[in-house]
């Protein structure tokens, strides 16, 4: 008895909701029932054996088809939006309409198909929201009224059931720039390698007032949604660093950059743009001139000698010996470079180069010999004449060589397609960055100190403030007692009257004078506050500073893609060591006139890379 009412109580159920949903009512037989616990493999008990405790529930699985695990696979395999599939699940309103998705899954139409049997009712407006809701359409639907007048009209044609909204893409920023910004011509090479940079051609010049670029700031886009509630991503605007260096002004709107003074236009790799005259040394660069310091163009007639620094925008000069060269341009070196630290954000070119440490965002460009020296390039490396020998290189756009090692050297060490140059950049950038913030964070703080005790000392001036004007008043007050005790000629109320006066003038004057020294400590705070909030402005800045240079690095970072590729145009010997972005290589032979590079690799459906060494 408790079974057959539990089972009727369900089947009433089941078929109102079909009934609600316009579907064919539940075809449940109890005579069925037998039948379907078979089939799972139950066995049914003996009419005198003890029933089984679940075989209630074993009835209703097998009766309704439906146990926890179907369910689990239902959810489980439920379509991912991908595109959009207007299949869905099934619904009554199936055979009779169909729904169209276009623009990029932005509208959805929806469209008669098939007319009614004589038995179906009328769909309402409900009908049809649940019908939009089993095919995932849920964002943008039109009003119900519109819907009812489509109804109305018979559904006599297409119309648009829901709008999303169409995904804007926004426009990176960009610069236009009014002067040659590539100008690369180093020189004439003599026959003995040197470089002749007399040669040069015409040199970009501008004169004051000229405009040397303007910036045409990004359009950000919007993010769309699509008809069934999801969002269409759209890229991020990339907006360029845009920075005025010396000789030069930024305008107001922070669009354009024009010349201040006449020279030469330059613009480093980070984006900064100056103008620059020429410094001259007509001999060395030794304890005559001292070190180097100019933001413009270096000409040094001699050799820049052991133990002195040059910075500026360029350097020109015969030879460098053991120096320490910091350039946001080009490095024109007639002769060579021995022992020494180099750093430029222009080209680099050189007879031989000779134990260095090189850091260049562009080519180094070298006639004879490299040797014993680290260098990190994120342009190439190009020695077609000459030979490497005992280096590390790394250069993210390859290196093209005649010779690399001998016999006799250790193997030189030689990444291709790897921007070793910027990550170390990067690093170095970090921690200067974490230091410009930590520094800041201590001002901040000791600024808080000092106005926590600016604040405390209102205190003390409403405090003794009170105790002078208090004594004041009470000195006024005793004051107008005076005549009255005159006249009656109380001597000894008189005299107390005096000397209360003379204590209350007193409480008074030490009141001032600490009033004074707590206006003199203030003002010594104001002053603390005031230096320490400059120094916070310069710590600002700097980190601001810092942060949009990191930015122009990875800029810079992306424009080239990586090559990684090293051509040999005679010999490279055993053991150097080749390395790319995926792979590396040791050599195990010599080889002569040879290109090694990284290439990708699809091998049945495996995709690896590996060093490929084929003859030139």
């Amino acid at each position: 008895n408790e079974f057959l009412s539990t089972f009727h109580i369900l089947k009433d159920f089941f078929d109102k909701v079909a009934l609600r949903q316009r579907s064919a009512p539940l075809s449940l037989d109890l005579k069925d029932i037998p039948a379907l616990i078979t089939e799972k493999g139950e066995e049914i008990p003996a009419e005198n054996e003890p029933a089984d405790p679940d075989v209630m529930e074993k009835i209703l699985k097998a009766t309704f088809r439906y146990t926890a695990d179907a369910a689990d696979q239902v959810l489980t395999t439920l379509p991912e939006w991908d595109g959009f599939d207007t299949d869905g699940m099934d619904h009554v309103l199936d055979p009779y309409f169909t729904i169209t998705v276009t623009d990029g899954v932005t509208k959805a139409y929806i469209e008669k198909i098939k007319e009614f049997e004589d038995t179906f009712p009328p769909p309402t407006v409900a009908d049809f929201l649940d019908f939009l809701r089993k095919k995932q359409i849920s964002y943008g639907i039109v009003e119900d009224i519109a819907i009812e007048t489509w109804i109305s009209a018979s559904f006599a044609r297409k119309i648009l059931i829901a709008q999303g909204e169409t995904p804007i893409y926004g426009q990176d920023g960009n610069i236009e720039y009014h002067f040659e910004t590539d100008f690369t011509n180093p020189g004439k090479i003599n026959e003995d390698g040197s470089i002749d940079f007399r040669e040069r051609g015409n040199i970009p010049y501008v004169t004051k007032g000229d405009l040397l670029a303007q910036k045409i700031p990004p359009k950000t886009g919007r993010t769309g949604v699509t008809v069934t509630g999801h969002p269409i991503p759209v890229d991020e605007v990339a907006d360029p660093v845009f920075l005025a260096g010396s000789g030069t002004e930024l305008s107001e709107d922070g669009l354009s950059i024009r010349a201040t003074l006449d020279g030469q236009p330059h613009r480093d790799v980070l984006g900064t743009i100056s103008i620059n005259p020429d410094l001259i040394i007509p001999g060395d660069v030794d304890f005559e001139t001292g070190n180097i310091d100019f933001k413009g163009h270096i000409i040094v007639k001699g050799m820049v000698k052991e133990g002195f620094t040059v910075k500026g925008i360029s350097l020109t000069a015969k030879e460098v010996e053991g120096a320490v060269i910091d350039l946001s341009g080009d490095l024109n070196i007639s002769v060579g470079i021995t022992n020494s630290k180099i750093s430029a954000h222009g080209n680099i070119y050189a007879k031989f180069i000779n134990h260095c440490s090189v850091m260049g965002f562009q080519n180094l460009v070298v006639q004879k010999e490299i040797i014993d020296s680290d260098i990190l390039l994120s342009g190439s490396c190009k020695n077609p004449t000459g030979h490497i020998i005992s280096s590390r290189i790394a250069a993210k756009l390859g290196i093209e060589a005649n010779k690399i090692g001998t016999p006799a050297s250790t193997p030189c060490k030689l990444k291709i397609g790897i921007d070793q140059h910027i990550e170390t950049l990067k690093k170095e950038m970090d921690t200067a960055i974490e230091a410009s913030v930590k520094t800041a964070d201590l001002l901040r703080n000791e600024i808080k100190k000092l106005e926590d005790q600016d604040q405390a000392l209102y205190q003390d001036i409403s405090e003794k403030a009170h105790v002078q004007d208090r004594a004041q008043l009470e000195i006024k007050e005793l004051k107008k007692s005076l005549p009255d005790l005159q006249k009656t000629n109380d001597v000894r109320k008189l005299q107390a009257a005096t000397d209360e006066i003379r204590k209350l003038l007193d409480r008074a004057k030490a009141a001032e004078k600490a009033l004074n020294g707590i206006f003199d400590t203030q003002d010594k705070l104001a002053n603390q506050i005031e230096q320490l909030k400059t120094k916070l402005n310069q710590a600002e800045y700097k980190n601001k500073r810092l942060v949009l240079e990191k930015q122009a690095l990875t800029d810079f970072s992306k424009k080239d893609a990586p090559v990684p590729v090293l051509t040999v145009a005679k010999t490279i010997m055993v053991d150097t060591h080749i390395k790319g972005p995926q792979t590396s290589l040791v050599l195990k032979e010599d080889r002569a006139k040879c290109k090694i590079q990284e290439i990708a690799v699809n091998e049945n459906g495996m995709n690896y890379h590996e060093m490929m060494i084929s003859d030139l």
